[in-house]
């Protein structure tokens, strides 16, 4: 099965995120440090993904990740070299950014795109667009804390 029936079959339909696909990047030089392909997706189907991990993978009532210990585990630090590094996302339990709940989740992306979720909040935040200035997370942290219900 390909990349892109896989994803289609398990993800973007059953959590209706319809404008994602997997693409090609052809501007990569071999011996740039990334994937030759990457996720491309629309604000609203991040902000799908990023309910579906704050439902911890349902969707609709339906298991979408099969395996939550998984998504549990994913979420929690992975190793001992940076404790705010999960299984590709980045995490706050060290309270490395003061500005967001220590529960909060990145996932981050090209360009500095990203997913936020605050589970304590029932908060998901998404973030696309051309490259962000420096320090633009911290920014981007300040700026939404001060409309975040305590």
């Amino acid at each position: 099965m390909s990349l892109s029936r896989l994803t289609i079959d398990w993800l973007t339909k059953p959590t209706g995120m319809h404008e994602s696909r997997w693409v090609s990047r052809q501007w990569l030089k071999d011996s740039h440090d990334a994937n030759k392909i990457g996720f491309a997706a629309s604000a609203r189907d991040l902000a799908k993904f990023g309910l579906l991990i704050l439902a911890n993978g349902t969707w609709d009532g339906h298991a979408i990740i099969k395996k939550p210990k998984f998504l549990f585990e994913a979420l929690e630090p992975s190793q001992d070299l940076n404790p705010n590094y999960g299984f590709l996302w980045w995490l706050n339990t060290k309270n490395r950014n003061p500005y967001v709940p220590k529960d909060s989740v990145w996932a981050l992306g090209y360009l500095n795109r990203i997913v936020l979720i605050i589970p304590s909040k029932r908060f998901v935040c998404v973030r696309i667009g051309n490259k962000a200035e420096k320090n633009f997370r911290r920014k981007f942290s300040k700026l939404f804390n001060a409309v975040l219900p305590n």
